[in-house]
């Protein structure tokens, strides 16, 4: 049943009765992933990158910080629920909609028809809020899907409750950093341990840690071709590690903003301050020096 009016459609989405039945996540909650976290965290992850000797430079350092930093799951809560309008004829199918992506949303939307994507025309209306929610293109196939099924065009507006509950989530996770100064107050050692419940994972990519470790500090690699390897920021501390563990979760991930770097980028420049007031020097003078 199609409705002929939004509020129509949200009065008798109201008076329905549904039963859910439960799914592989059923079980996870925020005590269980951070359960997982600490878990993970106790043994060594995969290592992206290596240089010196961590575990000798932090037990010789002058000043030291051992830190750990959690990052939940965030929502975009874009301005603008999710919302789309199709109109599927003829063997084509045409879309009205705030799509951040329109090419890969076409794709989207011919593969759940089932239509050469060359049939999919789509218009981009202004987008109330993206960050980077309406890369994905779920809502232009919903709408695609029933304009099909009820042979007519159809818009499709999402509540708000909607919305928050179906994201695509910023991952969720868990830093744990070790990091030393010398007694010249020289950073010499920075051991950096990231667990994540990993984007790429939910996107089938073939490694967990492409979309994750994106601004993490890491040594000079000797091979120029290799210098930014997993979009590191490559460093002169001499004794520098970068491990990457995946968590597993059923919660749908996705970009949130700046992808990976706005947790990241917090985390590092967060140790960075503690290690200048445990050494009782200005944070500015520790990152030039």
């Amino acid at each position: 049943m199609i409705a002929s009016s939004t509020w129509a459609a949200m009065k008798g989405r109201e008076a329905l009765r549904v039963t859910w039945a439960e799914g592989d996540g059923a079980a996870e909650s925020s005590a269980t992933l951070a359960a997982q976290f600490r878990r993970l965290a106790a043994v060594p992850g995969k290592t992206l990158a290596n240089s010196g000797d961590v575990e000798t430079g932090f037990a010789a350092g002058h000043t030291k910080v051992d830190a750990v930093y959690e990052a939940p799951f965030l929502a975009h809560a874009t301005l603008e629920p999710q919302n789309c309008v199709a109109h599927v004829r003829d063997g084509r199918c045409e879309i009205w909609g705030p799509l951040q992506m329109p090419t890969s949303g076409s794709e989207v939307v011919a593969k759940v028809l089932g239509i050469p994507r060359e049939n999919v025309s789509i218009h981009v209306t202004r987008i109330g809020g993206g960050f980077g929610r309406r890369l994905m293109s779920d809502y232009a196939a919903e709408a695609a899907v029933l304009s099909r099924d009820a042979g007519a065009p159809v818009q499709v507006i999402w509540t708000r409750e909607d919305d928050m509950r179906h994201d695509y989530y910023r991952p969720a996770g868990y830093h744990h950093v070790r990091a030393a100064l010398d007694d010249r107050g020289a950073l010499t050692t920075w051991h950096h341990h990231l667990i994540t419940t990993s984007r790429n994972t939910y996107r089938r990519g073939p490694m967990p840690e492409d979309t994750e470790t994106y601004g993490l500090i890491a040594p000079v690699n000797p091979d120029p071709k290799k210098q930014f390897a997993y979009d590191f920021q490559p460093t002169l501390i001499p004794n520098c590690r970068v491990e990457y563990t995946e968590a597993m979760t059923a919660v749908a991930t996705g970009a949130w903003r700046a992808p990976s770097h706005n947790f990241n980028a917090f985390v590092i420049e967060s140790v960075i301050d503690e290690l200048a007031h445990a050494a009782k020097v200005d944070p500015i003078t520790l990152r030039t020096s």
